[in-house]
């Protein structure tokens, strides 16, 4: 990659953080190159799309689109952006662009809690994306090793805070941000967005939130026993219905896996009543800073274990 071009956009990474900047240099990098917008925008919409005259914030009546464009095929698209803004447009777009295709694009899942009753009834006719997916897809792209994508994805990893996986020794205190980072990077590139509503460190806990729509969990350390687990509340505000229904009535059918024990359950307040614990044999590859793989490996399988024992995908 040309190094005055990853100076350039690590620079900008530095200054140009919010919504309105990610979405100014999304636009500026769709004007100079023809692939990229191609990509951009079919990711977007989930169909074969492009156009000669993307807007950059369209005004009309009130109504101002982040992106908006009338297709080669002749419809009409719209683009809303977001990084930590959740104040949402969805049913004022639906009305004011009732023939347009819609899409949002953000670095956090939606849940119920963002919208007002008008929204969620918009809501079926939106495409929803996260930048995190997009950063993903983007870097596994055939345009991957374009320089200015290169650069992109350098300024886009830091805006949105895409986290790398780094090798660690849990055993040690140092490395213990590291985990923090680790199950972070495992839990988002899985579809869950880290929640800080709730308090996931105590003086036993080490840990983090995670949400998927109405489902939330507790993933981390259990500090006394030197262990890691995944916690789930038995309350409807915490889990859905039908999880709780499940767990409730076939916790001790749930088999342990390669990664997980046999579940159990034991209140323990805010961080779980039903618990599972990554098997003794995958914690030790967590204490060994030379393999790293594996241990990206043991984490990615352990919750998805997880997840799919209790049927949440």
């Amino acid at each position: 990659m040309n190094e005055r071009i990853n100076i350039f956009f690590e620079s900008m990474a530095e200054r140009l953080t919010n919504e309105n900047d990610l979405s100014d240099i999304t636009y500026a990098l769709c004007k100079t190159d023809n692939d990229f917008r191609k990509f951009f925008l079919e990711y977007c919409f989930e169909e074969a799309v492009d156009t000669d005259n993307l807007i950059r914030e369209y005004a009309d009546e009130g109504s101002r689109p982040d992106f908006y464009f009338i297709g080669r095929d002749n419809n009409e698209y719209l683009i809303e952006v977001k990084i930590y803004d959740r104040n949402q447009h969805f049913d004022q777009y639906n009305k004011q662009f009732p023939n347009a295709k819609y899409a949002y694009i953000s670095n956090y899942i939606l849940n119920d809690e963002d919208l007002c009753e008008a929204d969620k009834r918009a809501l079926p006719l939106w495409k929803l994306k996260t930048w995190f997916d997009y950063y993903k897809k983007l870097s596994e792209s055939a345009i991957k090793d374009k320089d200015l994508v290169v650069g992109y994805l350098s300024y886009l990893g830091e805006v949105i805070h895409v986290k790398e996986f780094e090798e660690m020794d849990i055993s040690k205190i140092s490395c213990l941000p590291i985990f923090i980072g680790n199950i972070e990077k495992v839990a988002n590139d899985k579809g869950f967005s880290t929640y800080s509503g709730a308090k996931a460190i105590n003086e036993c806990y080490y840990g983090s939130f995670f949400q998927k729509e109405n489902f939330y969990f507790w993933f981390g350390l259990y500090l006394p026993e030197e262990a890691i687990f995944i916690g789930l509340n038995n309350d409807e505000s915490w889990i859905t219905s039908e999880v709780k229904d499940a767990l409730n009535k076939n916790l001790e059918k749930i088999s342990e896996t390669e990664f997980s024990e046999k579940p159990f359950y034991n209140s323990d307040g805010n961080h779980g009543d039903y618990w599972f614990t990554l098997k003794e044999d995958k914690y030790k590859i967590l204490k060994d800073a030379s393999q790293k793989d594996e241990q990206l490996e043991v984490l990615q399988g352990f919750l998805t274990s997880v997840m799919k024992s209790i049927g949440v995908e």
